[in-house]
C-alpha cells in the first residue's frame, strides 16, 4: 500500500514537472485527471492493446508529454483525433485544454468503449468519442479547425481521408517517426500527393526525452 502512495505521489510530481516544461499551467485538476487517465490505460491494456506493452512503463514520456508537445500548433476550437486507439494525443490535449472541443474517432468499438468510460470517469465534457473509419459521416465535413494522426497510416493517405473533414484553412498535425526522416519521406512529401496544401517540418520538445520528436504540420491552402 505504502508502495503504491509513493509511486503516485511521484507520478502527479512528473506529471506537474513535464507540464511545466512545455509551458502549461500546472492545474490541480488537470494533474489529477492525467494521472488517472495513465491508471486506467494501464489497466486496460492488459485486455486489449492500447499502446505497445513495451512502452507501458514509460507512458509519461513517449505518449502523455509526447501528445501534449503539439499543443502550441492547434489552431481553432474543434480538434479531430484520427485512430484515437489509447486517447493519444486527444485525451491529454482535452484534460489541459479544456477550451476546446475534442472528438476522438477510432474504426474498433473495444477501444471506442474504453475512450467513453475515460470520457464519463474523468468527467470530460469537451470530449465526443466516436467509431468510425475515415473519412467519416457526410455531416462531419468541413468541422474541424484541426486534426491530428499519430501513429496511424502516412501522411499522404491521412490528408486525403481527412481534408473533406477540415475546415477551410485547416489544419493536419502528422506525428513522424522518432527515427529522422529520410531523403525518401522528404521526395514524397515534394511530389503532387500534397498538392494544394502548405506543409512544413517542425520539431517538438518532450520532456525526459533526448531526442527532439518530429512533426508534419499541413495548412490548406
Amino acid at each position: 500500500m505504502q508502495k503504491k502512495v509513493a509511486w503516485a505521489l511521484s507520478k502527479t510530481k512528473l506529471i506537474s514537472k513535464g507540464l511545466s516544461d512545455l509551458g502549461f499551467e500546472t492545474r490541480e485538476d488537470a494533474v489529477i485527471r492525467l494521472s488517472s487517465y495513465l491508471d486506467l490505460v494501464v489497466r486496460w491494456n492488459k485486455r486489449i492493446n492500447l499502446v505497445s506493452r513495451k512502452d507501458i512503463n514509460r507512458l509519461l514520456e513517449r505518449h502523455l508529454f509526447d501528445s501534449l508537445s503539439i499543443e502550441r500548433f492547434i489552431k481553432g476550437d474543434r480538434a479531430l483525433d484520427i485512430g484515437s486507439g489509447g486517447g493519444f494525443p486527444g485525451i491529454p490535449l482535452a484534460i489541459c485544454r479544456p477550451d476546446l472541443h475534442f472528438t476522438l474517432l477510432d474504426r474498433s468499438a473495444r477501444r471506442v468503449r474504453f475512450l467513453q468510460v475515460v470520457q464519463a470517469e474523468l468527467g470530460l465534457q469537451n470530449v465526443d468519442c466516436v467509431c468510425q473509419n475515415l473519412p467519416g459521416s457526410g455531416s462531419m465535413n468541413n468541422t474541424y479547425d484541426v486534426a491530428f494522426a499519430r501513429a496511424v497510416s502516412d501522411p499522404s493517405t491521412i490528408w486525403r481521408l481527412s481534408e473533406q473533414l477540415l475546415k477551410n484553412n485547416g489544419r493536419l498535425i502528422f506525428f513522424l517517426s522518432t527515427r529522422l526522416v529520410n531523403s525518401d519521406r522528404k521526395r514524397e512529401l515534394q511530389e503532387n500527393r500534397l498538392e494544394g496544401i502548405s506543409w512544413q517540418m517542425r520539431e517538438v520538445h518532450v520532456p525526459n526525452l533526448k531526442n527532439s520528436h518530429k512533426i508534419l504540420v499541413m495548412d490548406k491552402k
